[in-house]
C-alpha cells in the first residue's frame, strides 16, 4: 500500500508513476473521492473538466494517454507544504489522431491529506490548448 511520508513525497510518487505510464500506481496515490479538474473546455478536450473519484479519473487519464504519444513529460515541483504541492510540467507530445505536435507548459496544484491526493487542479493556457484541438479536429474532418 502507498504511504508516503508527506505531500511532496506523494506527488513525487504520482509523477514517477505517470512518467512510467503506470496508471495503476497513479490511481493508488489518489483518495477514492479525489477531484481532478483540467481547466480547459470539456467540449473540445475529452479528458477536460472535473473528474470525481478514482474510476472517473482513471478514464480521464486514459483518454489523455490515448490522445498523445508523450515525447517529454517533465514535472518540476515548485513549492510544497504539508498539504499542498504546486508544480510546473513541461510537455511535448504527438497528437495520435492527427500527427500534430504540441509543446506547452502547464501547472498542477495538488491538495494532499494522509498521504493521498484529495484534489488536483491542472491549469493550461486554455486558449492555446483549445485552438490546438480545434485545428486538429478540423484536420481530421478534412480527411473524411
Amino acid at each position: 500500500m502507498h504511504e508516503p511520508r508527506n505531500a511532496r513525497a506523494t506527488v513525487a510518487a504520482l509523477n514517477k508513476a505517470w512518467e512510467a505510464d503506470d496508471l495503476d500506481s497513479v490511481i493508488v496515490c489518489l483518495h477514492e473521492t479525489c477531484v481532478f479538474h483540467v481547466h480547459v473546455s470539456a467540449e473540445l478536450v475529452d479528458h477536460a473538466g472535473p473528474s470525481v473519484g478514482r474510476e472517473a479519473i482513471r478514464a480521464a487519464l486514459t483518454a489523455a494517454r490515448l490522445n498523445f504519444d508523450y515525447v517529454l513529460y517533465r514535472p518540476i515541483i515548485l513549492s510544497a507544504t504539508d498539504t499542498e504541492v504546486r508544480q510546473r510540467v513541461e510537455f511535448m507530445g504527438s497528437h495520435i489522431a492527427s500527427g500534430a505536435q504540441m509543446s506547452m507548459r502547464f501547472r498542477h496544484v495538488f491538495q494532499v491529506e494522509g498521504g493521498l491526493v484529495m484534489r488536483c487542479d491542472e491549469y493550461h493556457d486554455a486558449p492555446m490548448v483549445e485552438a490546438f484541438f480545434r485545428l486538429v479536429g478540423d484536420e481530421q474532418t478534412k480527411d473524411v
